[in-house]
């Protein structure tokens, strides 16, 4: 192999590399970042930067909860800054549910429930993927309304909804 080639291929390994191990320790970063330590419902990322005209998605997750059988919750953000166009059901709740959205200037609003007899789920899971688009440069927050609903396939609020942590996302918009 001539010296030229050895020294592209010594620098694509350690570009690949450096490449990985930033992307893992990504991961691992939201992962052991803090931990929830009762019933919590927040959005990842919680810090967001993005291009202005660019689109970029947030997961609505929820952990330490027991029996969830649907949920509904309003995202509020300012939307001379950004606009959500769209959401999808995330995999929490299974693939049986049935899944709302409606869209109005600041706020999407969501609704996820499984099915009559299905029972709840317990643990940490992704409700819902909400789809934006950034209008303009600045920074917004997308945060939960007051009134978050977290039942258990009886009606009843799941337990420790009265000590309910909400989690927000801080989006820059360059």
């Amino acid at each position: 192999m001539e010296p030229n080639m050895r020294k592209i291929m010594v620098m694509v390994t350690v570009l690949f590399l450096a490449i990985t191990i930033v992307g893992c320790a990504r991961e691992r970063e939201s992962i052991s970042g803090p931990k929830p330590e009762g019933l919590t419902i927040g959005i990842d990322p919680r810090d967001l930067n993005v291009w202005n005209d660019a689109d970029f998605s947030l997961a609505v997750w929820v952990d330490l909860v027991t029996e969830l059988f649907g949920a509904s919750f309003e995202l509020c953000y300012d939307s001379t800054k950004i606009e959500a166009d769209s959401a999808a059901v995330g995999d929490f709740l299974g693939t049986d549910v049935i899944f709302f959205d409606h869209y109005e200037p600041g706020v999407v609003s969501i609704a996820v429930t499984r099915k009559a007899g299905a029972g709840g789920v317990d643990g940490y899971g992704t409700l819902a993927l909400v789809h934006f688009h950034a209008a303009d440069t600045g920074t917004t927050t997308v945060e939960f309304a007051p009134d978050v609903a977290l039942i258990k396939e009886d009606g009843a609020p799941v337990d420790s909804l009265d000590f309910l942590d909400k989690w927000s996302a801080s989006i820059r918009i360059h």
